[in-house]
């Protein structure tokens, strides 16, 4: 994984998931990963097939529903998205990760009651609310859902969290996105990329969530600095 979330060279990652791919074609943490890559890539359909057929070889095996959901959050489909992680939770009830993402995506489509629900949840269960990624989800659901004041919150949380652990700054970038503050964003996101946070991996996905930064210059020009394959389905 050094390749892509550290290193950002695009072409060696898909050659050494296509390379552990030859050597074990049944191995659902390899099959997983190379989805999961896919649709950092954009592409979707590649990505989507590798999911399935995970999930047919492991029908118990919650991370490839995982992945599809994710797979059709890119494709802006988020009732299949919300389905999904819904499906994630039946499977393995503790996996609090498909509860930040269902209650994200729950926010996204105003169901904001049952949103913000699972979004706490998540944050309660993953490391007694100390996780920057479900304080991040769950101050975005509110700012998403119109709690203005809830959500301002939360990026003073993040940095008290700061003082111990790295935060990744993209987790400010999400809170400030869902409150329509798309310089400060903006600015989160370059020095995000200035760190090479391994989060910017997910750059292009972003813009699935908040359309208004598929038009931003600022925002196309971090895309670019990290030379990004052309999209292909």
């Amino acid at each position: 994984m050094r390749p892509l979330l550290f290193e950002w060279d695009w072409a060696r990652a898909d050659d050494e998931f296509r390379r552990a791919l030859s050597l074990s074609r049944r191995s659902e943490g390899v099959n997983d990963a190379y989805a999961l890559f896919l649709v950092t890539m954009l592409r979707l359909d590649g990505g989507l097939a590798e999911g399935r057929e995970v999930a047919r070889l492991y029908p118990l095996f919650g991370q490839p529903i995982h992945d599809t959901a994710i797979n059709a959050l890119a494709r802006g489909n988020f009732e299949v998205g919300a389905a999904g992680f819904r499906r994630t939770i039946a499977i393995d009830a503790n996996w609090t990760r498909a509860y930040i993402k269902r209650g994200r995506t729950l926010a996204i489509q105003k169901k904001c009651q049952e949103a913000i629900a699972r979004a706490e949840t998540a944050e309660r269960r993953i490391a007694d609310g100390a996780a920057p990624t479900s304080r991040s989800w769950l101050g975005a659901s509110y700012g998403t859902c119109g709690d203005t004041v809830r959500a301002r919150q939360k990026p003073n949380e993040l940095h008290a969290l700061a003082a111990k652990p790295c935060v990744d700054l993209t987790a400010f970038a999400d809170i400030l996105m869902s409150l329509g503050k798309t310089g400060a964003a903006l600015e989160c996101y370059a020095r995000a990329l200035a760190d090479r946070s391994p989060s910017v991996a997910n750059a292009r996905l972003v813009p699935r969530l908040y359309p208004r930064l598929a038009t931003s210059a600022r925002y196309t020009a971090v895309i670019a600095r990290m030379r990004l394959p052309p999209p292909a389905r």
